[in-house]
């Protein structure tokens, strides 16, 4: 597979894994753009190639926060898990979809584009997912829009702001400085 780790794509070309996906390239309020490079949101890496460790690498791949159980971690457990090269950290407390939410929204980034880059998830992994769900839990498997604009309106009823929640789930002023400097630059 022909890849170029220094092109800003969408959605990373990988052989083992079908919904690596840029965080850069989205208008904010202020006018600018989230950078590339800087944020990823992804499947289970666990069937990766070393082409596509590699790969990643060489596109800016410095650290991971695994929102997935620690049990699913452990049965499945992510390549760059004691890569010298890459930070990793298993955060289970964050729902999928949050993170990348509160990133993104925190630089001024619309509602509705926050909400259209979840509902991708589904198309990218339709044909792929292998663990399947049964005992008719099949509709957990889909990224509903509104499951996120729930957790959106859930953040901002409660705490007002993302800043605000931001704090609140433990990040200080310094790390949120830090985000939002490397994504919207």
């Amino acid at each position: 597979m022909k890849r170029k780790p220094y092109l800003n794509y969408t959605r990373l070309p990988m052989e083992n894994a079908y919904n690596v996906r840029e965080l850069g390239g989205y208008a904010t309020k202020k006018g600018s753009v989230t950078i590339h490079h800087q944020f990823l949101r992804s499947e289970n890496l666990t069937d990766i190639t070393e082409e596509d460790k590699t790969f990643l690498i060489e596109y800016g791949l410095s650290g991971i926060i695994d929102l997935r159980s620690r049990e699913e971690a452990l049965i499945y457990p992510n390549p760059f898990r004691g890569n010298n090269a890459v930070k990793y950290i298993n955060c289970p407390l964050i729902t999928d979809g949050i993170l990348d939410l509160r990133a993104v929204k925190e630089v001024g980034v619309s509602k509705e584009d926050i909400v259209a880059n979840y509902e991708v998830t589904h198309t990218y992994l339709k044909e792929n997912v292998k663990l399947r769900l049964e005992d008719g839990l099949e509709e957990l498997e889909f990224s509903k829009p509104q499951w996120i604009e729930k957790a959106y309106d859930h953040i901002i009823e409660h705490y007002g702001s993302f800043k605000v929640y931001l704090m609140a789930v433990g990040l200080t002023k310094k790390e949120i400085k830090k985000i939002r400097r490397k994504l919207a630059g």
